[in-house]
């Protein structure tokens, strides 16, 4: 007992036993960091970059989230162990769609604004064997605000389905493409 008191001592006074502690202490926060990065899945909203529009009555989107649940855009699998991810714009998917306003349009002469009242929007994957499922929901309104009033534009009540090895990457960038195509500029 004594023998091993000292042994512990020892250790404690001996530099490799602090570097090798200090190294642990790194590793153990490295990896919990990375894990908590790993939570989520960035949505990024993706376009045609060649895609322009001559003019819009349109200079600003305004998007109104009316999901119960606006903290995530759904889950999906991520990584070799398909682990849980919650899918989250980053940035949000205002700015996203703003920045794309401006990148496509190459005239404003109106400065109206684009309402886009998001009803429903979720991705989910399931597994099943080899494959994965993805599936995507969308379901949103677009106004123009014009003289404080709301004018209804359009509508969209959409549903897809992918199917393969790993259809994360798929289900994000069809998902932005129903999103594309339903919005317009004009």
């Amino acid at each position: 007992l004594y023998s091993h008191k000292l042994n512990h001592l020892e250790m404690k006074s001996n530099p490799i036993f602090y570097q090798v502690l200090i190294c642990l202490s790194l590793a153990f926060s490295m990896s919990s960091a990375t894990f908590a990065q790993e939570k989520n899945k960035e949505f990024k909203f993706r376009f045609d970059s060649d895609k322009k529009i001559q003019q819009s009555s349109f200079n600003h989107i305004k998007v109104v989230d009316s999901r119960a649940d606006t903290s995530h855009f759904g889950l999906v699998q991520k990584g070799l162990m398909n682990k849980t991810a919650r899918v989250v714009a980053s940035p949000s998917l205002d700015q996203q769609l703003n920045s794309y306003l401006k990148i496509i349009v190459l005239d404003f002469p109106k400065a109206d604004t684009l309402v886009l009242q998001i009803r429903r929007l979720n991705f989910s994957e399931g597994v099943g064997g080899l494959s994965e499922k993805g599936f995507f929901n969308f379901r949103a309104n677009l106004y123009e605000q014009k003289n404080g009033f709301y004018h209804p534009i359009t509508s969209i009540d959409s549903n897809f389905q992918v199917s393969g090895i790993d259809v994360t990457n798929k289900l994000l960038n069809r998902g932005s493409k129903i999103i594309d195509n339903f919005i317009d500029f004009k």
